[in-house]
């Protein structure tokens, strides 16, 4: 039997509901996004949250699947800031992956996804280490039903190399890989250009769009990428880009491409 409640509540609200009684928690926000509405559901087999958030621009409010954590009862998911500045870039620039097969890497709770869905792909792959969040995010596609029958997932570490048939086959000298906040460790950078490499090398004119933030560690890691990147022989640009309204720039979109194959 499903349970359900409503909490319509905004940024800055600190109740929780809990099992269909109220307990007062932290003050919780999502990052860079509108909290509209909370919605805890819970079965037999799982217990998540559904969140109404509201993007803004282009993709407007949607709502996303998020695991319950078992400590705080609030959704574990959350929308990290270069998620959503890759979900904008690619609602703003939709030529980026529009008539292409995407396959995004880290996808959490699937905001870009998302956008490059409502951009025009012809086909998305999402996919995640954890394959609890390719569930739910496929869930969040399908209630969405913006996209019917053009989104698909698994679970892909790309630090372990390799991926599923269901992406090997079909090639396409235009797919474009993206993926956002996935440079969070040393170790990353290598692996991520690695897979790019190995991805990109039968995809002549294939892309890969990284969002990756400029703070100080992540930023470090990024420009170890870039040059893991080079060294495998694919050709990086980078740009900085500004997701706040300041101006400021606090991202770095880093673009790849194979070009060995011209």
């Amino acid at each position: 039997m499903i349970t359900q409640v409503t909490l319509y509540t905004a940024i800055g609200t600190s109740l929780a509901l809990h099992w269909g009684s109220t307990h007062r928690l932290p003050q919780k926000t999502l990052r860079r996004a509108t909290l509209i509405e909370d919605i805890q559901i819970s079965d037999e087999a799982e217990a998540l949250h559904v969140l109404r958030v509201d993007l803004g621009g282009e993709l407007g409010a949607v709502r996303l699947h998020a695991p319950v954590s078992r400590l705080t009862r609030w959704p574990a998911g959350d929308i990290w800031p270069a998620g959503r500045a890759l979900a904008t870039r690619l609602s703003a620039e939709p030529g980026l992956v529009r008539g292409r097969r995407v396959l995004e890497l880290g996808t959490g709770l699937g905001v870009a996804g998302i956008a490059a869905a409502d951009a025009g792909a012809r086909h998305v792959f999402l996919s995640d280490i954890d394959a609890s969040a390719v569930k739910l995010a496929l869930r969040s596609h399908a209630e969405l039903g913006r996209s019917p029958g053009r989104v698909s997932g698994a679970r892909i570490d790309f630090a372990r190399g390799g991926w599923p048939a269901a992406i090997r086959a079909g090639a396409d000298d235009t797919d474009v890989v993206i993926a956002s906040d996935v440079l969070y460790s040393e170790r990353q950078a290598p692996a991520l250009a690695r897979f790019l490499a190995d991805y990109l090398a039968d995809r002549p004119h294939g892309k890969g769009y990284v969002m990756n933030p400029l703070a100080r560690d992540k930023a470090r890691i990024g420009f170890a990428f870039m040059e893991e990147a080079r060294a495998f022989g694919l050709h990086v640009e980078a740009e900085e880009y500004a997701s706040r309204a300041s101006g400021a720039a606090d991202m770095q979109l880093i673009k790849v491409e194979n070009t060995r194959s011209e």
